[in-house]
């Protein structure tokens, strides 16, 4: 965790009675501008701030190490990723996209840096395989191929007024969900042509829309969104039937003529569930969470 002029942790084991194990003091945090993000990758913690990305060992969460640290300074940078051995920073102040191999934390290598204006009011900064997608605040997304580390290559870019105030972006299965003025959900399955599947307003109420596989669900009251991917489990003919599919543990639903299952599937299998004691196929509605449950063989689904 960070707070302005500190870096400490915290133990959460038992969440009535949390605790701080250690507290770091840096010299350099003296406004709490300084700090713009952090990502813990197994034993290792990397935080971006003002002027530098630097690397922790946190083995120990009683005794915080410093690794090291870049040596370039930074001017601004609003977010960043690591994948592998490289950490991608954008920075707005100068519209610059920064590559570093930080595979060895006490010597950090900056293996190049690209100007656009694309990066400027950069908002978020994800890794896809080869691509790294920027978006920023004027509602365009940038795609960026790092096979070369140390000579990166726009190899698109999109725009649309629904992506204007950008803050935030998740990748799954070839979907790209977008938040910004809108939830909205585009097909990146081919970087060069961009497609928008469907555009939801934060005040609409909840709303299901499928990409490639991909379900994604908004929950107006909790402004939030979850998405599973799915496949249809073949043909039907009774639109709107509900049906628990027994070769892969999961009910599914007739819709546009194709069984869409309700659940992750296939489903645990197994002679049935307990709490209370139902076999494969049943249903039942939990009161606490006020949703239908079905039973998968060994466990009990939220049928969604």
């Amino acid at each position: 965790m960070a707070q302005t002029g500190n870096l400490f942790t915290v133990d959460i084991s038992n969440p009535s009675a949390i605790t701080m194990t250690y507290k770091l003091r840096d010299p350099w945090w003296h406004y709490a501008t300084r700090y713009r993000d952090m990502q813990i990758i197994g034993n290792r913690w990397y935080y971006l701030r003002e002027d530098m990305l630097s690397v922790l060992d946190i083995s120990s969460p009683f005794s915080l190490l410093n690794l090291g640290e870049t040596t370039e300074s930074l001017s601004s940078p609003s977010d960043f990723v690591v994948d592998g051995n490289y950490a991608y920073v954008c920075q707005s102040a100068s519209d610059t996209f920064l590559i570093f191999n930080i595979s060895n934390p006490a010597s950090i290598i900056l293996e190049s840096q690209t100007s656009n204006t694309l990066f400027n009011n950069c908002r978020d900064i994800i890794k896809v395989g080869n691509n790294v997608i920027i978006g920023n605040s004027n509602g365009e997304i940038a795609f960026i191929d790092v096979t070369n580390v140390n000579s990166p290559s726009l190899t698109n870019t999109f725009s649309d007024a629904s992506l204007s105030n950008m803050n935030n972006l998740h990748y799954d299965n070839n979907g790209l969900v977008v938040s910004a003025s809108s939830l909205v959900l585009l097909d990146i399955s081919d970087p060069a042509n961009v497609l928008i599947n469907q555009t939801l307003n934060k005040n609409s109420s909840t709303s299901v829309s499928d990409i490639n596989k991909l379900l994604m669900t908004y929950n107006n009251n909790l402004e939030t969104f979850t998405f599973k991917k799915f496949s249809d489990l073949g043909p039907c003919t009774q639109e709107g039937a509900l049906d628990y599919n027994t070769t892969q543990n999961v009910f599914n639903v007739c819709k546009d003529s194709k069984l869409v299952p309700l659940g992750v599937y296939p489903g645990a299998g197994g002679a049935g569930c307990s709490s209370p004691s139902s076999p494969k196929g049943s249903l039942n509605y939990d009161s606490n969470i006020k949703a239908y449950k079905y039973c998968d063989g060994t466990n009990w689904v939220i049928l969604e």
